[in-house]
């Protein structure tokens, strides 16, 4: 059944071409507001970027939000708005090793650019041994779904090159947004 929606929803996507503008961002986990991702949204809504959306399962969140006048998605509240958000969307933003992809109508769209902010490094910017190579293969595949990774240090950004088989063109090295906050306030 979800199958089948996710094909029917693709058909609809392909056939009703809107105007891409969106940027949907959300954590590793759609039931909590925190991360990278949660800063560099928080910046980008203080800069009056108004197309800029938060994904959330979270009823709480969805209501902290809208009481900020922050753009906000939950399909779970008003599936109208969220396929005609998610069928409008430019970039997805997220900070796991997987992307926000309701009914595969994420990574079905090449024009969509993804990317991850991530969240902290630690035994995946290693080599895994041969035991792991299952999963090995998988992790290598999910990195390799995203358009731009982003690293913290030329160190960190290798290994996973390495590792992961990734394309120098796609890592970035910018830091973390949460981190970038607590430096400009040691600046003033």
């Amino acid at each position: 059944m979800k199958k089948f929606i996710s094909i029917f929803l693709q058909k609809i996507k392909n056939t009703i071409l809107l105007k891409k503008e969106f940027i949907i961002f959300q954590c590793h986990n759609p039931r909590l507001y925190c991360d990278n991702t949660r800063f560099l949204y928080e910046f980008l809504i203080k800069k009056k970027f108004k197309f800029c959306y938060w994904n959330t399962n979270s009823k709480k969140i969805l209501n902290y939000l809208e009481s900020k006048n922050a753009n906000c998605i939950n399909k779970n509240q008003n599936i109208i708005k969220f396929l005609y958000v998610v069928f409008k969307t430019k970039a997805v933003v997220d900070t796991g090793t997987k992307y926000f992809d309701p009914y595969n109508l994420i990574s079905s769209d090449e024009k969509i650019t993804k990317i991850t902010t991530y969240h902290g490094f630690g035994p995946k910017s290693v080599p895994y041994s041969k035991k792991n190579n299952k999963y090995k293969a998988l992790e290598k595949r999910n990195h390799q779904a995203f358009d731009y990774i982003n690293f913290t240090s030329k160190f960190v950004k290798k290994k996973f090159i390495q590792n992961f088989h990734l394309k120098n063109s796609n890592c970035v090295n910018f830091g973390f947004p949460r981190i970038d906050n607590l430096k400009n306030k040691k600046k003033k």
